[in-house]
């Protein structure tokens, strides 16, 4: 090596070791000036550069990183509280917890109060009396249909009366007779037998218009419909002129129900059921109405599981006196159950290792220990634990999986 490079190295290593906040843009004014002196080639300046930053990287002693946390067999211990991971975060572990299924469903009509109404005559609609929102009594007529078929029904209670009517006045002739000995007890026995022929018809023809909600009048062939309960009409799908079938399965004519009481129809899952019995109270909600809640009671449970939906049909009844409440509206049922056996803890609380279940105890605001535990199953976003937490412990919730890392990684090292 040159003088001047000896010279040249000899000032970069003083700057460097003379203070750990080096102006480096010093360093290098002076290297410039010194090749420019000398009349170096400017490359060596860069040369010179690279060798004074390797002889510093093995001059410079780096400090020694000291580990966050320290682990032995199964605790692990912070130095600092304040050096610990932002992600750590505990749960306190309580004696009794109170537990609430939310449980979703939607509005229905309840079918004990509702009747849909279907023509049981094909015709064309003559009159509509009522419109959706209309209410209605038992009885009332909704419209009226022109119904060659009911028209039918109409004559023959007609022919069957006259008919009825007919051997009656003969029965009484023959019976005179006979009483008078004029004619013998065969045509007695004969016109009785006509007679109660006659009477059955007649019967038969009058409980059928009965049926249909008319007794004798006229054949005119206008069927009324009429509501068979009290309520509200909150559904009409009919209109003047319209041709209507006798079809039972087909959609209704009218929809009349009382909404003051209505149906909820819940999904509750498999493990929602436990401690929910008919009679059971909720609260139900709905976005609609933030903030306020309707109360009901669990009316029937199904005896059986959806297999698609792997859900159990739960019906309840719901007071509905300001009519806040409309059919097929979303809503969610908050069901009080009774408390948890067993502490819970969230699923992000337990560690699986080999099958086994873990969690890690907080037993200082530094110091956290793993312990085994019997967890059971998951029961609406909860594990309980069968054994090894008593109530008061804290476990931690966010970050356990981090402490078992450092665990691992502790037993790794040779």
């Amino acid at each position: 090596m040159s003088t001047v490079q000896e010279e040249v190295w000899e000032v970069l290593r003083k700057l460097a070791l003379s203070s750990e906040e080096t102006d480096w843009g010093l360093v290098m004014n002076r290297m410039w000036k010194m090749t420019r002196n000398h009349f170096l080639p400017r490359a060596a300046l860069f040369i010179l550069t690279g060798l004074f930053l390797a002889a510093c990287a093995k001059e410079i002693p780096q400090p020694v990183k000291k580990p966050l946390a320290r682990v032995e067999g199964e605790r692990v211990e912070f130095a600092d509280p304040k050096t610990m991971p932002a992600l750590l975060s505990l749960v306190q572990i309580q004696s009794e917890t109170e537990r609430k299924a939310r449980i979703s469903g939607r509005m229905a009509w309840d079918e004990e109060r509702t009747v849909r109404v279907r023509s049981p005559f094909a015709g064309k609609v003559a009159e509509i009396f009522v419109q959706p929102g209309t209410k209605v009594s038992r009885g009332q007529t909704l419209a009226t249909v022109f119904a060659p078929d009911f028209g039918a029904a109409q004559a023959d209670l007609r022919r069957d009366e006259a008919e009825f009517t007919r051997k009656r006045k003969s029965l009484e002739r023959v019976r005179e007779l006979h009483d008078h000995g004029v004619v013998p007890h065969k045509e007695l026995d004969e016109a009785e037998a006509d007679f109660d022929e006659a009477r059955s018809e007649f019967e038969r023809a009058q409980t059928r218009l009965k049926m249909y909600g008319t007794v004798g009048g006229g054949v005119d062939e206008r069927f009324a419909l009429k509501s068979p309960l009290g309520g509200v009409v909150v559904l009409k799908n009919i209109n003047p002129g319209q041709e209507i079938q006798a079809d039972a399965n087909g959609a209704p004519l009218f929809v009349i129900t009382d909404p003051s009481s209505l149906w909820v129809l819940l999904d509750a899952s498999e493990n929602d059921l436990a401690g929910i019995d008919p009679g059971e109270s909720f609260a139900l909600s709905t976005k609609l109405y933030p903030g306020q809640s309707f109360a009901g009671v669990v009316e029937h449970i199904a005896d059986n599981v959806d297999v698609d939906t792997r859900t159990v049909k739960i019906r309840g009844r719901v007071s509905n006196q300001q009519h806040k409440l409309k059919a097929d509206m979303f809503v969610v049922a908050e069901v009080e159950l009774p408390p948890a056996r067993h502490p819970l803890v969230p699923p992000k609380a337990v560690v699986m290792i080999g099958g086994e279940s873990y969690v890690f105890v907080g037993e200082s605001d530094a110091v956290f220990m793993r312990r085994k535990v019997q967890a059971g199953l998951e029961e609406r976003g909860m594990v309980p634990v069968v054994s090894g937490l008593t109530p008061g412990e804290k476990v931690v919730v966010d970050g356990a999986i981090y402490l078992q890392q450092l665990i691992q990684s502790s037993r790794q090292k040779p």
